[in-house]
């Protein structure tokens, strides 16, 4: 039998990454004033140094959003068009009827009340308010309407830095967790750890990368130390290397690997607009690059052609595959392009099977009902989410409330 496996985010939250949800709010939801520093001095010798360059001048330490921005309205109407309520609390008990009578004053608060900035105490975000943001879907539409100035960056310069430190705050927010790890103790790095990182970024993935410490963060009794070779092939959202310990038994074979959305090895160039991976070739120390990592919004921008062949490889194992195996992974909106390719292969293959682990922290505390009520609720979204038609065979969506890592190994 042949086993494809989809991880997302929550097959590694036990690798102490973050969550889908905390990734989202790590990213639009918080203001990295020390990271933009570090980057200008990142970017001092990187960028445009004539008149025909397309690259922008200068580096501009700019977030997403400020108070005054369309963006960070069109964030504020959409929170305020789902939970009116959450936006008076935010301003005191002032309500507000309608968008249109929001004030230069209302947004000023509403900004210092919502975003989250490192350089400043974050005792004004109570945590029902950062669980609150972090689990809706406001950000949709934001981040796409600046991949356009990817193309001509010095026509647009503060709003092609915006997504390009949009990019490198996602970027640390995955990799942050694992070199703080890593690096305990290194005098250096604990001063600075931002710095640290794009001064010896080569040195820095190579290390993350590494075999010996791919396989010394997966040896723990997490997910990944229960599934490694049980699969013949593996599809992931993430960025990080863990899914190598998976094929441990042949752990450089990128052909059983699909990684749809980029790499923290991956460094897209903002002149060329190629991808390169510094696994395989030394970072150029004059070129303007940034993360190549693909984030949270609806629409993906297609980038390189390295892009689709990630995506040929993963359709190919999903029609191969008797047996697909979703972990960690939602199949959000985000990502319906995901959707669209399990449900593809769940259609023409009429003999596969899904097998979807739905994490419930609470599973051993629900009697037999309870558990059967949840599962069948569970498994109506799931089919929802993948638009799968009201034919479909649900005999072959096998779902299982999963506590931990235990229910791995009673299945697989």
């Amino acid at each position: 039998m042949t086993r494809v496996a989809i991880l997302g985010a929550g097959a590694e939250c036990d690798l102490g990454l973050p969550s889908g949800h905390d990734f989202t709010f790590d990213t639009y939801y918080c203001k990295k004033t020390r990271l933009y520093e570090a980057l200008s001095t990142f970017y001092s010798n990187r960028l445009g140094q004539s008149e025909e360059d397309s690259l922008p001048e200068k580096y501009i330490q700019t977030f997403l959003f400020n108070s005054n921005s369309l963006a960070f309205k069109r964030l504020i109407k959409n929170i305020h068009a789902e939970d009116p309520e959450y936006i008076t609390r935010q301003l005191g008990g002032h309500q507000i009827q309608s968008f249109e009578s929001f004030t230069k004053n209302d947004f000023h608060i509403l900004f210092n009340g919502i975003i989250l900035d490192d350089a400043k105490t974050s005792e004004n975000h109570p945590q029902s308010d950062v669980n609150y943001l972090d689990t809706n879907e406001f950000h949709f539409g934001i981040l796409e309407q600046y991949y356009s100035d990817l193309i001509n960056p010095r026509n647009h310069p503060g709003r092609f830095w915006k997504l390009v430190n949009f990019y490198w705050s996602a970027f640390f927010s995955i990799l942050l967790p694992i070199a703080n790890e890593l690096y305990r103790g290194v005098t250096e790095y604990e001063a600075d750890n931002y710095g640290y990182v794009l001064r010896n970024l080569d040195c820095v993935i190579k290390d993350i990368f590494s075999e010996d410490e791919v396989f010394r963060c997966s040896r723990n009794n997490c997910y990944y130390n229960k599934m490694a070779n049980k699969f013949d092939g593996i599809i992931t959202t993430n960025y990080t290397p863990y899914i190598n310990y998976l094929m441990t038994d042949n752990y450089d074979s990128l052909s059983h690997i699909a990684r749809l959305s980029g790499s923290l090895s991956q460094f897209e160039d903002a002149k060329t607009l190629t991808v390169s991976d510094s696994l395989h070739a030394q970072i150029d120390s004059q070129s303007c690059i940034f993360p190549y990592i693909m984030c949270q919004s609806p629409v993906k921008p297609i980038i390189d052609a390295n892009q689709l062949s990630e995506y040929s490889k993963a359709i190919k194992l999903l029609s191969s595959a008797d047996e697909i195996v979703v972990l960690g992974y939602s199949f959000c909106d985000e990502d319906s392009h995901v959707a669209s390719i399990v449900r593809t292969a769940l259609l023409n293959n009429q003999s596969s099977r899904l097998c979807y682990f739905s994490y419930n922290d609470k599973s051993d505390q629900l009697s037999t009902d309870s558990m059967a009520r949840h599962i069948a609720e569970d498994t109506r979204v799931l089919l929802k989410k993948l638009r799968l038609p009201a034919s479909f065979d649900r005999a072959r969506v096998y779902l299982v409330k999963d506590c931990d890592s235990r229910a791995i190994n009673e299945l697989i």
